[in-house]
């Protein structure tokens, strides 16, 4: 390991100790957070896939926000990469309102089918629905 790989490891920890504590981490959150919708997919090998996480209180303050909802991605530069998914709403005054986060390993058409089934599940749908979102073909 080379001395910057040490120090961002002393600084932020080990990524794979991170991602190895996630489970319990979405426990606690549902269980300290009842309503919470989190969701960790893994793949054959039992490595991270997908996860998803809606937190109660969105669920309760999406049908007070106008009907758009905003889709964004950004990239992960730590060590195993990914994207970070953000989707957001407005709220009655026009601020942004966190709806849920997902954590994928790019920006695919599976990825982002499987982050918009989970936030559908969560949130539910609306009429008159508008989804904003930049040109990725994907999302």
């Amino acid at each position: 390991m080379t001395r910057k790989e040490t120090a961002l490891t002393n600084l932020r920890g080990d990524d794979v100790e991170s991602y190895k504590g996630l489970p319990a981490w979405a426990e606690m959150v549902k269980m300290k957070n009842p309503g919470s919708d989190i969701h960790i997919e893994t793949d054959s090998e039992n490595c991270f896939k997908y996860f998803f996480m809606c937190l109660a209180a969105s669920k309760h303050g999406w049908p007070y926000c106008r009907p758009v909802i905003v889709i964004d991605g950004s990239a992960l530069k730590a060590r195993f990469g990914g994207m970070l998914l953000a989707a957001c709403g407005h709220d009655a005054n026009g601020s942004i309102f966190p709806l849920a986060f997902g954590i994928v390993p790019s920006e695919s058409n599976e990825s982002c089918q499987w982050f918009f089934e989970k936030l559908r599940d969560s949130i539910g749908t609306r009429e008159s629905l508008a989804i904003v979102a930049d040109r990725y073909k994907g999302i």
